[in-house]
């Protein structure tokens, strides 16, 4: 070899070694800045505690006196009733300002709903409310959220979630943040998980009820565990009954996606996070779950291997098929075009979101059921497109596999409006029944040339997401999103929302603050699955109290004649009882006036009716209900 030979060797070993060098520290740097952001979305977002309260607390060594506002559920009415085409009820309708919400409908009754939202009035706190009669009324849940940690005191919290086994048993998990005995210089940030055997009326928490432990000391993170997606394998495999915890887990300079897997036989989780295979990504978050027929977990998340604003970023697909031991390679699903990670799109906006809020809100779902497209995998997410921005705003994006992730069809947009404005869908949640029909839920824009009221809408497919049917809202009212943040500093509607599913039923949940207060309330609609739906529908519309009740009018169906409705009013107050037809026009003013605490029973003649639906509706100081009845 030439001495020119070994000069030229040696320069190109060196530049090797230096590009190395130089691409190892720009990986580090962009790691650097993507925990720095994560640690100021953490204060931003998760701690509700004040400098007043911590120097409270530090003068006195006690915790601050609670609000008022706080030591009851008492429910607010601005003053307009609720109309809608589909049936909306009223999950929560209150003086507590809830959003970011989850849900879960128990396999063995689907009369046995569960939701949980983020309560931002003060501290950010998870309650749950359960129904056992398909949204007909609704109860708190009895359980105990704070921290199994002796003298702490509540900083914050979040990111309720739900997964019911085979067996009809309940699976809660959420996030408590809290100091310890008056020390401020380190945050707690602890994920815990409860199981409920009665439909979510009364909890139960394990010794070891924690999913994992995180620290932030002197605002640096040490470890941190942020929003968990759990699934509960209910096939017969060897796995069956297994819990699995998808998340964010930040441990030192590692801030990656990985599962957490508590086995049927164990009362724990496990103690370890299993990762993607490839330590290449600099960018790792947004993760999803769900399990197959053949009981396979499958793992999606964003990811970048170059940096948080390059543009190699895409989704990936995980498969685990050891009951969460190890992972395959993952599998590229597609590259996704994202304002918050496209630095040419960097600065776009949409009203009512915190742009560190603003994220592709990726979700997977299986099909389970008996269909031809039993095993197939579903992904949606939103975004400005796939490989280029296609300058229509956000739009709901789907794709699918049919070999267990390793190849993904073409990415379609599934909302269709097809006008020349930019018009925001965002936040997609996915579901798929037991007959195979896939249900998609997202907010949207498109009914407002200032893409600024908001809707929620839906479609669903009979055809495994071949062809989907006519979008349309199902939200009652549209939302000003310019005030959905005036009462908990910008967080808003948060980013999740949540669709159910029955045989015969879509059951979309969701937030929104109609009134334009930024009351923000907890929503879901149940909707019949079938084909064309163009025309008004009759509707329920409920609330979570126990200060009202309606019961549904009798009889029902009833022969023209009489018609009676029981309702109870938990204190004195003005009432109105009107009954409406299909279209939701009143058609008869049954009574309006003060009612007295307790329970009473009004009829109304129905032999002017034509045969056909009604509904007889309610108003009160505390919120509306309606109930349907049938007249022949």
């Amino acid at each position: 070899m030439s001495k020119f030979q070994h000069l030229f060797l040696l320069c190109f070993v060196c530049s090797i070694c230096i590009n190395t060098h130089l691409f190892a520290q720009l990986k580090s740097d962009a790691k650097k800045e993507i925990l720095e952001k994560i640690r100021e979305e953490f204060f931003k977002e998760k701690i509700r505690v004040s400098q007043e309260q911590i120097d409270y607390w530090k003068k006195y060594k006690k915790a601050m006196p609670v609000h008022k506002e706080l030591q009851h559920e008492g429910l607010q009415n601005d003053g307009k009733s609720i109309t809608s085409e589909y049936p909306n009820v009223g999950v929560s309708v209150s003086n507590q300002i809830e959003s970011e919400v989850h849900a879960a409908i128990n396999p063995l009754d689907s009369a046995n709903i569960i939701v949980s939202p983020i309560n931002q009035t003060g501290n950010l706190t998870v309650p749950i409310y359960y129904t056992k009669d398909f949204g007909k009324s609704w109860k708190k849940s009895a359980i105990n959220l704070g921290p199994a940690v002796a003298e702490s005191f509540v900083a914050g919290g979040g990111d309720p979630m739900f997964a019911f086994d085979a067996n009809g048993t309940a699976y809660f998990s959420w996030i408590n943040l809290y100091y310890i005995a008056f020390q401020f210089d380190t945050v707690y940030a602890d994920m815990y998980w409860a199981y409920s055997t009665d439909g979510g009326e009364t909890w139960l928490r394990e010794k070891n009820d924690l999913i994992g432990r995180g620290y932030i000391v002197n605002q640096q993170i040490e470890s941190f565990f942020d929003k968990q997606w759990m699934i509960v394998d209910r096939t017969n495999s060897p796995y069956s009954g297994n819990l699995y915890c998808a998340l964010l887990h930040v441990d030192g300079d590692d801030p990656r996606v990985g599962l957490r897997t508590k086995n049927t036989k164990d009362s724990f989780f496990t103690n370890s996070t299993l990762r993607p295979q490839s330590g290449d990504f600099v960018f790792n978050q947004f993760s999803g779950v769900d399990i197959a027929p053949d009981g396979s977990v499958n793992m999606i998340f964003l990811g970048s291997k170059e940096d948080i604003s390059a543009d190699d970023m895409a989704f990936y697909h995980l498969r685990s098929t050891d009951g969460g031991k190890t992972f395959v390679s993952e599998q590229k699903i597609t590259p996704i075009i994202h304002p918050r990670f496209s630095p040419e799109i960097a600065s776009a906006t949409t009203v009512g979101i915190l742009n560190q809020r603003v994220y592709p809100c990726p979700t997977i779902v299986i099909d389970k059921s008996s269909s031809p497209y039993r095993g197939r995998q579903y992904v949606v997410w939103s975004g400005y497109g796939s490989t280029q921005n296609n300058n229509r705003g956000f739009d709901v994006f789907l794709t699918f596999s049919d070999n267990n992730g390793a190849t993904w069809s073409e990415p379609k947009i599934v909302n269709d409006n097809t006008n020349n404005l930019i018009s925001d869908q965002y936040y997609p949640s996915i579901a798929v029944n037991d007959n195979g029909v896939v249900i998609l839920t997202w907010y949207d824009r498109r009914n407002d040339p200032d893409n600024l009221m908001t809707e929620y809408f839906m479609t669903y497919s009979f055809d495994g997401a071949q062809t989907f049917e006519k979008n349309f809202s199902v939200s009652s009212q549209a939302t000003d999103f310019s005030t959905v943040g005036l009462q908990n500093s910008g967080f808003g509607i948060g980013e999740y929302n949540q669709t159910l599913a029955t045989k015969h039923y879509a059951i979309p949940v969701w937030a929104d603050a109609r009134g334009g207060s930024g009351n923000l309330n907890i929503y879901a609609a149940f909707i019949p699955l079938k084909r064309n739906i163009t025309s008004v529908q009759s509707y329920d519309v409920s609330l979570v109290s126990d200060n009202i009740s309606l019961s549904v009018p009798y009889p029902s169906p009833s022969p023209k004649g009489v018609v009676s409705c029981e309702y109870m009013v938990k204190s004195d107050c003005t009432i109105t009882l009107d009954v409406l037809d299909i279209e939701g026009k009143i058609i008869m003013s049954v009574y309006h006036g003060t009612e007295k605490a307790g329970k009473h029973s009004r009829t109304f003649p129905t032999k002017s009716f034509t045969t056909g639906t009604y509904s007889c509706r309610l108003v009160t100081p505390y919120g509306v209900i309606n109930r349907l009845f049938i007249v022949e």
